[in-house]
Parts: C-alpha cells; structure tokens; sequence
C-alpha cells in the first residue's frame, strides 16, 4: 500500500527515518493533543511512527478546515513555515494516539548543511512535498467529492475508521451530508 502523502515512498528518504530514529527524542501524543499550535514557532519535526496528526487551519471568519493528515511513516511539521522561518499557520493536533522520534528545526538544518548528500536529499524531500501538494491542488480542481473520497481511501483504507465523518468532509470540502451521501451511494452499488 502506498502513503497517504506520496513522499514517504521515497526509498532514499529512508535516511532520514534513521537520523530521526537514531538522534530525536521519543515522544506520545494522546488524541486530541497539539503537536504545534497556529502562531507559534516551528520547532520540532517529527517522525510518525503510529498514528495520525490532523493540520488545521482557520479562516478569517475563524472556521477551522482540515487541510492536511500525517499518518505512520510520514513526517509531521508545518513545512511552508520551516521554511520561510515565520510562525505556523496551521496547528497540528494528535487525531488518534501517535507515536513518533521528534527532532529539532536546527537539528535538521545543520544536517543539510552537513554535506552535498545531504543537501540532495534535503532537495529530493522538498521535491517530493511539492509534488505532493501539487497533487492535492489538481485534485481540489479536477475531480468530484465522490472521486477525492475513493482516491482518498484508496490511498488509506483504514481513513474512514480513524477520521470523523466531519474531518474528512472539511478536508475534502464539503458537508458531513454530503459524505454520508456519497457513502450511501458507494454501499448501494456494492449491493
């Protein structure tokens, strides 16, 4: 089975599973704990082991919407913030029981820097999230909330057992009803 988010495919990337494995602490998140809150520094990256991180993002009315999942194998962390040095703009919170190796911002930095392998990589994982993000926005514009759903749980089976009705609707952009529908739907042609 594929990842949620393509890059932890990456065989290359292994690499970095070790460093985190090897140099980050051991953390646990309980559901519902926040791993970074919007507005505040990025500190950490962290290294998902078991579990799911749900990214949250508030409008300007102040509406909260799913825009984004870590599962096991991936890494979490407001990228665009790490990388531009500015506050986060998303808050990413425990949406099960998550289990990872977090490790610093300037850990991660000075390992880039440490040689041109290293910076390679350093490329290749940003490369790989680009095409992920890239993806994501073909897929807001291109496919149907019924087609997004499948795509959805054909890239994570387990999504409609671990995530609420009202998170994957926020994430896909549309109501609960509107899911419940499109899986009313899906059961009536399996019958």
């Amino acid at each position: 089975m594929s990842s949620f988010n393509r890059y932890a495919d990456a065989a290359e990337l292994l690499v970095l599973k070790k460093l985190f494995e090897e140099e980050g602490e051991a953390c646990r998140w309980r559901r519902g704990e926040v791993f970074q809150y919007s507005g505040e520094s990025v500190r950490w990256i962290v290294y998902v082991e078991k579990g799911i991180f749900r990214h949250t993002c508030s409008d300007d009315r102040g509406e909260s919407h799913v825009v984004g999942f870590t599962f096991a194998g991936e890494y979490a962390c407001d990228y665009r913030s790490y990388l531009v040095g500015t506050p986060a703009v998303v808050e990413i919170c425990a949406a099960t029981e998550v289990a990872g190796f977090r490790l610093s911002v300037d850990r991660i930095m000075r390992y880039w820097d440490e040689n041109a392998e290293n910076q390679r990589l350093g490329r290749r994982s940003a490369e790989e999230l680009f095409v992920v993000v890239y993806d994501r926005l073909l897929d807001c514009y291109t496919k149907t909330p019924e087609e997004h759903y499948l795509s959805l749980l054909r890239r994570y089976p387990d999504l409609k057992e671990a995530i609420s009705l009202k998170e994957l609707a926020s994430f896909i952009g549309v109501t609960p009803e509107t899911i419940s529908h499109i899986r009313r739907r899906l059961s009536s042609k399996k019958s």
